[in-house]
Parts: structure tokens; C-alpha cells; sequence
């Protein structure tokens, strides 16, 4: 298979020779002919060496160009293959990507390659050489970046983390949300895995551990009070009755608000008394319709639903 050269070090232009190089202009196709059959061979090759000592950012471009509407050549963009490590042993290299914009002068505004510490990385940015805005993974993980807003980040070997990270923050927040087993993050809401069990911490703690489940700082439920007859919904945990006249507070159907809801009813008014009923189902095998009273002031009950009916599983006075 025959080969052609071209450097730009002086001499005459033309093929194999060297100089500024012929000023095409028709398309130029390079075509090679050989017997490979699963193999994608070199068509063209693109040198660039040095009289000093090559350094990060050290490599080669390809330039594209175009006539505008007012019949201006213009630059358009830049293809790039640059180091990131030139030394020896260890080079590493990436593509970069420079359009333009808006009449803007070209601008690096992508990489793919090994740039980011040793994760592999596709990177969009608004800076020359910021990260902030990139995916970057290895065999172990994605994590997606994006400056200024959300971070999303699935990433089981992270530095020396176990585990899995999703991570949402906002960039110089303390209040950033993430999801992640990095036991050293303190700022936001985070789940976190531990060597004992799994912790949820931010308002609240809590945490899993060998001796069972703990609540290290509370959990807040929804409390209401109500002045009238009231039916409650899937969201209600506590009612207050302080009802100015007798009445009922329905509880949601059984079946509809599912095995496991628990909710309690307190009366605080002095002289109304409140009648505890229910969509469908029983309480405690008392007829929905039907209903239990409660007859006095700071009387309550705490009913849990087994998914067809209300169970009273507390009780005060």
C-alpha cells in the first residue's frame, strides 16, 4: 500500500514534499486498497512535533472552514486531539471539540477522553478547560455533572466509597439533596450506608441498625384540627375534633387507604361529643355507620387499617 507525506517544515508544496502545501480546490478523497477484511487501517495521519518540551494541551487540529452569506471564508470550528499527560509512560490524550457562536471567536465547548482525574468523560462547557459540565465514568460508574444546577451522579467507585451515589446539589449549596453512601457528607438530605445499617439523615435521623430501627432526631407527622364534621384522607395521621357541636369524623375506607395507615382521633372540645365512623368496613368490629363515641374531653383513639377494616391499636381514656 503506497503512502504520501506532507510537512510543513519549508520546501515546496505537493505530495511528499514539504512547504505551505497546495491550495486545493476540489474535494480531496483518499482511498485505500488492500486485503484487510476486519481491520480499520490508517487512511491519513496528522504529526505535530516540537523544537521544545511538549506539555498538557500539546497536539493536533484540523481546521474547518466556510463561505458566509456575505461570501466571507470564515472559521467554523476545530477538531482537536490534545494531551492531557505528555509524559513519558503515561501520556494521555483527548479530543476537543471548538465551535463558534453567534460570531463569537471558536471556543473549546466539548471533550470526550480521560480528563477528569482517571475517570473517562464527555465533557460540555461555556469555559476553555472547565469540567463543570460533563458525564464521566469508568467501568464502575456513570456520574453526570451540571454547573449551577442538579447533579445526578451514579457512582459505585468513588474515590474510596462502597455502594452507590445519586447525588442531586446545586453548586455552593448546603442544602443540596443527594442520595449517596459518602460517609463524610454532612450538607442536605442524604441516604446513607453504613457498616451498621442505612441512615436518612437531614431534619430527620433514622437509622437502621443491629439492634433495630432508630429515630435519632423525630419524625414529623400531619396533624389538623377540625371544628365540624369531617372525613379524613390519606394524608391525615392525627385529627383534632374541637367541634362546636356534635358530629362525626369518618375515616377514610379501609381498602382505600391501605394495610398499614394509621390514624388517630383526639376530641378537645369540652361539650360536644365526637363520633368516630367510618367510610366502609367496621372499627374494631363495630358497624362503620355505627360508629365509637368518644364522650369526653381529651378522649382519643388510634385505629390502623388491615386493608378491609379499622383495628383500635391505642387507646387514652
Amino acid at each position: 500500500m503506497a503512502s504520501a507525506s506532507y510537512s510543513s517544515k519549508g520546501g515546496g508544496g505537493g505530495g511528499g514534499g514539504s512547504g505551505p502545501g497546495p491550495d486545493f480546490t476540489t474535494a480531496i478523497t483518499v482511498t485505500l486498497a488492500d486485503a484487510a477484511t476486519a481491520t480499520a487501517p490508517r487512511a491519513l495521519t496528522l504529526t505535530h512535533s516540537t523544537s521544545g518540551i511538549s506539555a498538557a494541551g500539546f497536539g493536533t487540529s484540523i481546521l474547518f472552514r466556510g463561505e458566509d452569506d456575505g461570501g466571507n471564508i470564515e472559521d467554523m470550528a476545530t477538531l482537536n486531539v490534545l494531551y492531557s499527560n505528555t509524559a513519558v509512560g503515561t501520556e494521555g490524550t483527548y479530543f476537543s471539540f471548538s465551535p463558534r457562536y453567534n460570531g463569537a471567536a471558536i471556543t473549546e465547548y466539548a471533550r470526550i477522553g480521560p480528563i477528569y482525574s482517571s475517570f473517562y468523560a464527555i465533557t460540555i462547557h461555556t469555559t476553555m478547560g472547565d469540567l463543570s459540565n460533563r458525564i464521566e465514568g469508568n467501568a464502575g460508574g456513570l456520574v453526570v455533572y451540571a454547573a449551577g444546577g442538579i447533579t445526578a451522579a451514579f457512582n459505585p467507585n468513588l474515590s474510596t466509597l462502597y455502594g452507590c451515589q445519586l447525588e442531586m446539589s446545586n453548586v455552593g449549596s448546603v442544602g443540596s439533596p443527594s442520595i449517596r453512601n459518602n460517609l463524610t457528607q454532612n450538607t442536605g438530605f442524604y441516604l446513607n450506608s453504613t457498616t451498621t445499617g442505612m441512615t436518612i439523615a437531614g431534619t430527620g435521623v433514622l437509622e437502621a441498625t443491629a439492634d433495630g430501627v432508630q429515630f435519632r432526631r423525630g419524625v414529623r407527622h400531619p396533624i389538623s384540627t377540625q371544628v365540624a364534621g369531617y372525613t379524613t384522607t390519606a394524608s391525615d395521621t392525627t385529627v383534632l375534633a374541637d367541634f362546636t357541636a356534635a358530629g362525626d369524623i369518618t375515616l377514610l375506607s379501609a381498602v382505600t387507604a391501605g394495610a398499614g395507615k394509621l390514624v388517630e382521633v383526639k376530641r378537645i372540645n369540652d361539650t360536644h361529643t365526637v363520633t368516630i365512623k367510618a367510610v366502609a368496613g367496621t372499627l374494631d368490629g363495630v358497624a362503620a355507620a355505627t360508629g365509637i363515641p368518644l364522650t369526653i374531653r381529651y378522649q382519643s383513639r388510634i385505629f390502623r387499617s388491615d386493608g378491609t377494616n379499622w383495628h383500635i391499636v391505642g387507646a387514652y381514656l
